[in-house]
C-alpha cells in the first residue's frame, strides 16, 4: 500500500516506528538491519508526508517497512508482558 493511501493516523504510526528505530538502534547497525545508511534514514524522516514508496528497492520503501519490522520483531520497547 502507498505510504499516501493511508490514513493520518496510520501515517504517524509509521514515523513513530522511524523515529524509534533511529533512536534504538546503533548507527554502525543501521545499514546491515534496515539496508539503509544513517543519513539516509533522517531524510526520509526529514520528508515527512512526502515519502517515495512506490519502488520496492528505495529508501523510502525500505525505511518505512524495515523500521516497522524492527520495531515489531528486532528490538524491545517497555516491559514484556
Amino acid at each position: 500500500m502507498a505510504f499516501e493511501a493511508l490514513s493520518a493516523e496510520e501515517q504517524e504510526i509509521v514515523l513513530r516506528c522511524m523515529k524509534a528505530t533511529v533512536a534504538h538502534i546503533e548507527d554502525r547497525e543501521k545499514h546491515s538491519r534496515l539496508g539503509l545508511e544513517p543519513d539516509e534514514l533522517k531524510r526520509i524522516i526529514s520528508a515527512w508526508r512526502n515519502i517515495e514508496d512506490t519502488d520496492e528497492h528505495g529508501s523510502g520503501f525500505l525505511a518505512i517497512n524495515n523500521c516497522m519490522n524492527e520495531v515489531c520483531h528486532g528490538f524491545r520497547i517497555g516491559a514484556c508482558l
